[in-house]
């Protein structure tokens, strides 16, 4: 049997899911690096859309770093959005992001932007950078939900899970955001926006979602060995999660 010749594609590409955290900075695939060959010999680079319009962001570890804020917010990505980096040459990328639809999404013409851009020119404030902003008495206080990055965690169903129908939240992050050791309500909202209401309880060693959770599980179609990302949205008296499934979590690049 003859050995079959793998073709290299003129213009390789490479997609990338939009996950919790994803603002700071994406993860070039190692498998990529064999159309690279094999490793990145640059510090930078330059993403395109629509041909015209480009970002140059500098390169750290195989990590879209320094640069990619920018590209993010004036490209509106959000979480559940993918993606597609297609290779021009060098470290020069050509760049379409579909929404979660897996539909194009639709830019203003660079026209429209460049209107938009010296119409509110003076307003403008780097997002790369924390600014503290002193208001007057008549000025409010800018609304959290702006913050993008939000905190979460992955989490792998064992058999545990739907055995006693709780989810235990990983140590760490129960303790960085202030859930360890409280008894509250929290609802958990999945990608149809649809939401349930369960509660956190505590013990002497762990924080565990339950209470709802055997509903939750079912509904999601939750079994052994499914991955998932929970990402905590609001931390009140009443905590929200966003849920983020099987597909999310597949394409993930730690």
């Amino acid at each position: 049997m003859s050995m079959r010749t793998r073709i290299q594609p003129e213009k390789p590409h490479f997609f990338k899911p939009i996950l919790p955290g994803f603002i700071d900075g994406v993860k070039i695939p190692a498998s990529f690096l064999n159309y690279l060959g094999g490793k990145i010999s640059e510090n930078q680079a330059v993403l395109r859309r629509g041909g015209v319009k480009e970002w140059r962001v500098e390169i750290s570890d195989q990590w879209l770093r320094e640069g990619w804020r920018a590209f993010a917010v004036e490209n509106n990505l959000q979480v559940g959005d993918f993606v597609v980096f297609e290779h021009e040459g060098n470290m020069v990328f050509e760049v379409l992001v579909f929404d979660p639809s897996h539909c194009e999404r639709k830019y203003a013409s660079i026209d429209d932007e460049k209107k938009c851009s010296q119409k509110f020119k003076a307003a403008e404030i780097p997002r790369s950078k924390k600014v503290k902003l002193e208001l007057s008495d008549d000025q409010e206080e800018p609304d959290s939900t702006d913050q993008i990055c939000r905190p979460y965690f992955i989490f792998t169903v064992k058999p545990i899970n739907l055995l006693y129908h709780r989810l235990n939240i990983p140590r760490d992050f129960a303790m960085e955001n202030g859930l360890f050791g409280r008894e509250c309500n929290i609802k958990l909202r999945d990608q149809s926006q649809r939401s349930w209401s369960l509660k956190i309880k505590s013990s002497s060693d762990c924080a565990s979602i339950q209470c709802g959770w055997k509903s939750f599980a079912k509904a999601q179609g939750l079994k052994e060995g499914d991955e998932f990302v929970l990402e905590l949205t609001e931390n009140g008296e009443a905590p929200v999660f966003n849920f983020y499934g099987k597909l999310f979590c597949y394409y993930y690049v730690s």
